[in-house]
C-alpha cells in the first residue's frame, strides 16, 4: 500500500509542477499528441523495415535492440530534467520506445509470405 501512495505523490507533484506555468502546460499539451505518436511510429517502422530486410540474420535483431537501447536511453535521461516538459517528453517516450521495441519482431510478414532474398 505504500508503494502505492508514493507513486500518487509523485504524480501528485508532477502534475502540480507541469501546471505551475501555463505556457508549459500548453506546449506539453500540444505538442504531445502531435510530435510522440510521429516519433514512435517512424522508430517502429525503421526497426521493422530493418528487420524484414536482414530477416534469418541473428545479427539484425541485436542491432535493433542496441539502437532501441541507446534511444531508449537518450529519451529516457530527459525524464530527469527538471523543466516538466522535457521531462514529459522523455518520459513519454521512455515508455513508448520500449513498446516498440517489443512490439515490432510481431510486425514481421510469416517467411513463406516474403519474397525471396
Amino acid at each position: 500500500m505504500s508503494m502505492m501512495s508514493t507513486l500518487m505523490t509523485v504524480m501528485r507533484k508532477e502534475l502540480r509542477d507541469l501546471s505551475r506555468d501555463r505556457r508549459t502546460l500548453l506546449l506539453t499539451l500540444l505538442f504531445g499528441p502531435l510530435l510522440y505518436p510521429v516519433l514512435l511510429l517512424g522508430m517502429g517502422i525503421d526497426y521493422g523495415i530493418f528487420l524484414i530486410e536482414h530477416r534469418g540474420d541473428a545479427s539484425a535483431w541485436l542491432a535493433v535492440c542496441v539502437g532501441a537501447a541507446s534511444t531508449w536511453l537518450s529519451f529516457g535521461l530527459l525524464g530527469l530534467s527538471q523543466t516538466p516538459a522535457l521531462r514529459a517528453f522523455g518520459l513519454t517516450l521512455l515508455f513508448g520506445i520500449g513498446l516498440v521495441w517489443l512490439i515490432s519482431p510481431l510486425f514481421r510478414p510469416p517467411p513463406h509470405d516474403l519474397p525471396p532474398a
